[in-house]
């Protein structure tokens, strides 16, 4: 049973990301694929964070929203000077940039092996304890999305996506719903 649970709370991990790109791509139509490279900086930050500098949770967890303002922000300023195409080429490029700093950080990172002995939540022992906060969090995450979706930001991130020139007319800045997207 404990492999159902593993199994349930890996799903659930990975379902935010998976909106977000959703929001990003289907929405906006926005070619991005530096998600992952988002993921592994913060994920990266937070246990770093834990693990070599003994931070608690709250104050690793306020320095990954922090690397994922930063990382995003490059994420955005590239989107707003290159074109749509471009822009999906140079976030592959910064995605596996990334990637090879993690891999090739071994001092730090640990390499492909990764950080060992990673700290759960004290509430987060068991399997299934696991699966069950990730099932929330997936929940909350659909519904967010949901929300934005069908928000003003969601409308003017569709109006950006079908006619920039339209957006713009009616009032829509490209730079302020990029930078927030």
């Amino acid at each position: 049973m404990n492999f159902f649970w593993h199994t349930l709370a890996v799903i659930c991990m990975f379902i935010p990301g998976y909106l977000g790109y959703g929001l990003i791509l289907g929405k906006g139509k926005i070619l991005h694929f530096g998600h992952e490279g988002i993921v592994m900086v913060t994920g990266y930050t937070v246990f770093i964070l834990l693990m070599q500098f003994h931070t608690g949770y709250i104050l690793a967890l306020f320095g990954g929203l922090i690397a994922i303002a930063a990382v995003s922000l490059l994420f955005a300023l590239l989107a707003l000077r290159l074109e749509a195409d471009a822009f999906g080429v140079m976030s592959l490029a910064v995605h596996l940039m990334l990637f090879a700093v993690v891999l090739n950080w071994s001092s730090v990172t640990r390499g492909a092996l990764g950080i060992p002995g990673l700290l759960r939540f004290p509430f987060l022992q068991t399997p299934f304890d696991f699966a069950m906060f990730g099932l929330v969090v997936a929940v909350f995450f659909f519904w967010l999305m949901w929300k934005v979706d069908r928000s003003a930001f969601g409308r003017k991130l569709a109006a950006l996506a079908e006619h920039e020139w339209h957006a713009k007319s009616l009032g829509i800045y490209r730079r302020k719903v990029y930078i927030l997207a």
